[in-house]
């Protein structure tokens, strides 16, 4: 028995899986449980790669069961910007292992995440003397590239912070005012 879904190139479903994907994880499940040929085009690396993770319980990466890591797992294996950046979180701040932490930190920030190049800055500059002079480096360059004010906007601290010139800091006054916004809130 012929399905519309036949008539329509597995390149076009592998886009429009993608693009559910990024918008809703529940909605990538759903389209994935309603038929055998979705459910084959949702397992495409470039559907993982885009599944956006907002939705998805950062409390359940601590224990996670069978089927929800070897989900989190081919996310990571297809270089998923959120899933890299969530695995760096967890092996840092519960693991307290710096170095993997850094190793998914640095590939989802290779990849365009802010907010892994941005946790990245924050760590090297309250790792001690031996980074700090790299995280005043990193924390500069996202100042030149706007992605501090990116990043603000993505949590919302511009409300609580204001809208401040970075032009007039320098780069050590930036990350004199950054770890003071991370001190203020603990």
């Amino acid at each position: 028995m012929s399905s519309i879904l036949d008539c329509i190139p597995k390149e076009l479903l592998t886009d429009i899986l993608a693009r559910v994907a990024t918008s809703s994880l529940n909605n990538y499940f759903n389209v994935k449980l309603s038929c055998k040929m979705l459910k084959e085009v949702a397992e495409c690396s470039n559907v993982y790669n885009c599944i956006s993770l907002d939705e998805f319980p950062v409390a359940a990466l601590h224990d996670m069961n069978e089927d929800a890591r070897r989900f989190m797992n081919r996310c990571v294996a297809c270089e998923n910007l959120d899933a890299l950046y969530m695995w760096g979180m967890v092996e840092y701040f519960s693991c307290d292992n710096l170095a993997t932490a850094l190793t998914f930190l640095n590939k989802s920030a290779s990849l365009g995440h802010v907010g892994a190049y941005y946790i990245i800055t924050i760590i090297l500059l309250l790792s001690g003397k031996d980074y700090r002079e790299k995280g005043v480096t990193l924390l500069g360059a996202m100042k030149i590239s706007g992605n501090i004010e990116k990043r603000f906007l993505e949590t919302n601290a511009l409300a609580l912070v204001g809208n401040v010139d970075d032009s007039v800091f320098c780069d050590a006054c930036t990350c004199d005012r950054e770890l003071s916004y991370i001190f203020e809130g603990i």
